[in-house]
């Protein structure tokens, strides 16, 4: 079931990606291109505050996992395992991004000015 969360998210990524290709590759749509700037901006600002709250929590979990017993010790590890992974993910993301695009667009030769925000 993650696998296909995954793919799906992926797939999102790369539609949007495809579609901020086209309009940023038409110099005509400087409006758009700010308006998406901006959306782009306050979604890593989301994503790096939701990273840090995953570290804090899974953080927690882990702890408290030290006083449970069992099986739920092990499944409090997990989660907080997952959610610490999760973050760390997620923070590597936001890293990579502006380099990324930066890449996508030098081998497409598209005008990068256009699109680092």
């Amino acid at each position: 079931m993650r696998s296909d969360v995954v793919k799906k998210i992926i797939l999102g990524i790369s539609l949007l990606g495809i579609l901020l290709g086209i309009l940023f590759a038409q110099q005509q749509y400087s409006a758009i291109s700010s308006v998406l700037c901006d959306i782009i901006r306050y979604i890593k600002a989301i994503a790096t505050v939701l990273a840090i709250a995953m570290f804090v929590v899974g953080g927690i979990l882990y702890a408290i996992g030290n006083i449970l017993t069992g099986s739920m010790k092990q499944s409090a590890h997990g989660w907080a395992q997952g959610l610490i992974i999760g973050g760390i993910i997620a923070i590597v993301l936001i890293i990579i991004a502006d380099p990324l695009v930066k890449l996508i667009a030098s081998a497409g030769n598209l005008d990068v000015s256009a699109i680092v925000c």
